[in-house]
């Protein structure tokens, strides 16, 4: 069976900080110009399990050594604490599942500089897509980065 490079990430990342660099490493080493860790994964519909920190640091400072930017898949607030700690440069999406999140975040997220890329169309049809536009549309009052993509379903 063949899987993706950043499928190889996500499965094999969790184990320990070296396997994560080593994993990091190999991937850049190969074509990819980022990593993107998914810092928060959906195992059910209720349940998403967040990375450890201390194995997103390991392969953040590994991409770092490399000069990559290191994208985080957070899909919650958990996995958006693991992004931030690790200090991870893009959030991938807006989180989709937004209990928990506070304007404390959003100051971390400036005073660290990191991106938000909104893919709103990614949760167009989620119970709770206006909290999701809510939560986009507060980060971009603010100087938080926008990547420049188009904003759809935003208004």
């Amino acid at each position: 069976m063949q899987i993706s490079r950043y499928a190889a990430i996500y499965i094999n990342l969790g184990r320990c900080n070296r396997g994560a660099a080593d994993i990091v490493r190999q991937i850049l080493n190969g074509s990819a110009d980022i990593a993107k860790l998914f810092t928060g994964s959906w195992i059910s519909t209720q349940t998403v399990v967040a990375m450890r920190t201390d194995v997103a640091a390991a392969a953040v400072r590994k991409a770092y050594k490399r000069g990559r930017l290191v994208f985080t898949h957070p899909s919650n607030v958990a996995g958006l604490e693991v992004g931030l700690s690790a200090h991870m440069d893009v959030l991938a999406h807006a989180i989709e599942d937004t209990r928990g999140l506070t304007a404390d975040y959003l100051r971390r997220m400036i005073a660290q500089k990191m991106t938000l890329i909104p893919t709103l169309h990614l949760f167009a049809q989620d119970y709770n897509i206006e909290a999701i536009r809510q939560q986009v549309r507060s980060f971009s009052r603010p100087v938080v980065r926008f990547c420049s993509a188009p904003l759809w379903g935003l208004n």
